[in-house]
């Protein structure tokens, strides 16, 4: 009789099994790689650097410009953020998201030796060459667009006003007003300054790398 109930269980058990949905893992053979690098609706988990609001098609980009970045992750969130990510990775390492807008990747990924990635910004010709000294500031330069913030501070305060408000990664200071910081948003490198056609307007970004002055204190002292 025993014997009899748990063959009986475990019949049932079997069609309680059987009539059970169990999702598949996705593998990244699953995932559609392009030959930019990237694929849709997966994700690398943790070991985030840091992260950056810009468009999906420009993560791979800044990911390949930001020192340790080795791969990323991309969301809608706040309108389009690139989660940059250290460390050693494949394409195995990619898991499927809940987001399925969402795109991961590895500038490491690209295929098509080929392939002309999208420019970030208009770029602008340069007049002549912006002469950096070694300081995360230049005189006699701009960067174009994307300012989000203004205040009327000397020049000499506009690097560390940027440095101490959020969403401010380079800025640009004019004698405009008797002296105004514009503060700008978004990824930024040194190439992307343009020579002023005023030769006293100051462009920078406290992320610039330095000769170790800071940056309020040689301005003070032009």
């Amino acid at each position: 009789m025993k014997t009899f109930i748990c063959i009986f269980n475990l019949i049932g058990l079997l069609f309680l099994v059987n009539g059970l949905h169990i999702p598949r893992i996705k593998r990244s053979d699953d995932f559609d790689w392009n030959a930019k690098g990237w694929a849709v609706g997966c994700d690398f988990k943790g070991r985030n650097l840091k992260d950056i609001r810009v468009g999906k098609q420009h993560c791979v980009i800044v990911c390949g410009k930001t020192p340790q970045c080795t791969h990323f992750t991309w969301t809608p969130y706040r309108h389009g953020t690139c989660w940059m990510k250290t460390g050693r990775v494949k394409k195995s390492d990619a898991v499927a998201s809940d987001d399925p807008e969402a795109i991961c990747g590895s500038p490491r990924f690209v295929q098509d030796s080929e392939y002309e990635q999208p420019a970030l910004y208009t770029r602008y010709p340069k007049k002549s060459k912006i002469n950096w000294n070694g300081n995360n500031w230049a005189i006699g330069c701009d960067f174009n667009g994307r300012e989000f913030k203004s205040v009327e501070i000397p020049g000499e305060d506009c690097g560390g006003a940027c440095a101490t408000t959020p969403r401010c990664t380079h800025f640009t200071w004019s004698s405009y007003r008797g002296g105004t910081c514009s503060m700008k948003s978004g990824y930024v490198t040194q190439d992307d300054a343009i020579v002023s056609k005023d030769p006293k307007m100051i462009c920078g970004s406290p992320t610039f790398p330095t000769n170790g002055e800071s940056t309020s204190k040689v301005i003070s002292s032009e």
